[in-house]
């Protein structure tokens, strides 16, 4: 049995968003986004605009790991806002070595409500490789925003189980 490692995850997560409607073009490894570094981003151009920002975290995903998550997520949450209208973007951490049971209810906190989306949102996933699970809630309504967001826990999922 194969060991997945987050490397193979990314490469996976690439071919699975250019295979589910993400713009080849726009997909892309290792950027820098005011000083934010991200393994790959990717962008998909629908009714509404939505970009995801993939980075990898080496060691477990503890509370207090997971408060350094949150301020990426925000940093990037205010980024989205300064954007066009209705933008919307996805922070997907790659846990490298899990995520703390105490953690994984928190990350429903952390998804787009409905006036956020008129205005941009953000999303968090966490992608629990050891467990080949993820973690993104996603919103119920409206439903563009519900498909694209499901379609994109469905790659996730998928990139973890190859």
């Amino acid at each position: 049995m194969v060991l997945l490692t987050a490397k193979t995850f990314i490469e996976n997560l690439a071919q699975e968003l250019a295979n589910n409607k993400w713009d080849a073009e726009e997909i892309r490894r290792n950027v820098d986004m005011e000083g934010t570094n991200f393994d790959l981003c990717a962008a998909r151009k629908s009714a509404q605009y939505w970009r995801a920002f993939v980075m990898t975290l080496p060691q477990f995903i503890d509370e207090p790991t997971f408060q350094e998550c949150i301020k990426i997520y925000d940093g990037l949450k205010n980024k989205v806002k300064s954007w066009w209208i209705g933008d919307n973007s996805i922070l997907c951490i790659i846990a490298e070595k899990g995520v703390s049971p105490d953690v994984i209810p928190k990350v429903n906190d952390y998804s787009v409500g409905f006036i956020q989306l008129k205005s941009g949102g953000c999303l968090l996933c966490i992608a629990d490789v050891p467990k080949k699970a993820t973690y993104m809630k996603v919103p119920g309504l409206p439903i563009l925003t519900h498909q694209i967001s499901g379609e994109f826990r469905e790659i996730i999922s998928r990139a973890l189980s190859k």
